[in-house]
């Protein structure tokens, strides 16, 4: 019979603005995921948006293994990336935005694309080989306080996965606008790539450009997979590979002033629609790799970026580690 043991690593652990890096040791079963929760109180009413400030209390989420970094993101980049490989959207808690309410909203750090899948995870380790870095964002943090992290581990007692997903970011400001290449990690299958652009379409936008305008990948300088792609298409399969973030984005009713008993005129009006900068390039379609960007052997593998506005982006590839010798697990 399979056994799981979750366990707790930092519990209500305070943090501020350019403190320290919380740093700990993981657990040296085979771990599936961690679980990374993230509390704080509201400073000031009706300043939203209120996810957005949960989620810049962290610059970098970093796991490593004997020094090689596993998971390297901030935590807003987190918290769309376990979207998309869960393919569901994490909800945050008690959304309501009176002063000195409490808000928490939990981010998983994956290491398989299924939760408990004992044959996807990180494999067990010796201890003080795997390590988890937080580093509070030196930044200010906007109209939240009292921010303490809780930070769990799920074990799989039983399990020998054979594999194990990797996600690192790549950051850029190009010079200009117009096509330029990233190259993308070699020697692992790439199961999707996360796309984060300073500018998109939306929110009150008057024009469609965007940082990242289009997209084409490439092996060895040959069209594969993506031979173009738009921006607004790609944000469109975000919303099929998971269900959208409307509902929970954070938002107000405004009820006009009318004379009428029992007639609702309340009008929505969502105050941080969270996910359109994001967008995400799945070569894992099915869940099971039949469509995995191979990479091994080749000389170059590269994502074409074409760029209305010459702002920051981010390129985030999800790679698939599988441990020397190991065969791939049926389904995957």
């Amino acid at each position: 019979m399979a056994r799981f043991l979750r366990t707790v690593l930092h519990q209500d652990v305070a943090i501020a603005a350019a403190g320290t890096p919380l740093e700990k040791n993981l657990g040296v079963n085979p771990i599936s995921f961690l679980l990374l929760t993230v509390r704080g109180v509201i400073l000031a009413a009706n300043a939203t948006p209120l996810l957005a400030n949960l989620l810049q209390v962290l610059s970098n989420v970093s796991i490593t293994f004997q020094g090689t970094s596993i998971v390297d993101l901030s935590l807003a980049d987190l918290y769309r990336m376990s979207g998309f490989l869960w393919r569901k959207w994490l909800r945050q808690q008690t959304v309501h935005d009176d002063a000195a309410t409490v808000h928490f909203i939990t981010v998983p750090i994956p290491f398989s694309r299924v939760p408990y899948w004992p044959n996807e995870g990180m494999p067990a380790t010796k201890s003080g080989q795997l390590v988890a870095k937080l580093t509070p964002n030196p930044v200010a943090f906007t109209n939240i306080g009292t921010v303490t992290l809780v930070l769990e581990q799920i074990e799989l007692l039983d399990a020998v996965p054979v594999q194990f997903l990797k996600q690192t970011t790549l950051s850029d400001t190009p010079a200009a606008t117009g096509r330029k290449r990233y190259p993308l990690p070699l020697g692992n299958p790439i199961l999707g790539v996360g796309l984060f652009g300073t500018t998109a379409p939306g929110a009150g936008a008057t024009t469609f450009n965007a940082s990242i305008a289009q997209v084409k990948t490439l092996i060895d300088n040959v069209e594969t997979g993506f031979s173009i792609a738009n921006w607004e298409a790609l944000r469109g399969d975000a919303g099929i590979r998971a269900p959208s973030v409307y509902d929970f984005a954070d938002h107000e009713h405004e009820t006009p002033n009318v004379v009428g008993a029992g007639v609702n005129t309340s009008d929505v009006s969502f105050a941080d629609l969270v996910d359109r900068q994001y967008a995400y390039l799945d070569f894992d379609p099915l869940g099971d790799g039949t469509y995995a960007l191979e990479t091994e052997g080749r000389g170059a593998v590269e994502l074409e970026v074409n760029s209305d506005v010459a702002d920051a982006i981010r390129i985030i590839p999800v790679e698939l580690i599988r441990l020397p010798g190991a065969a791939a697990p049926a389904g995957a």
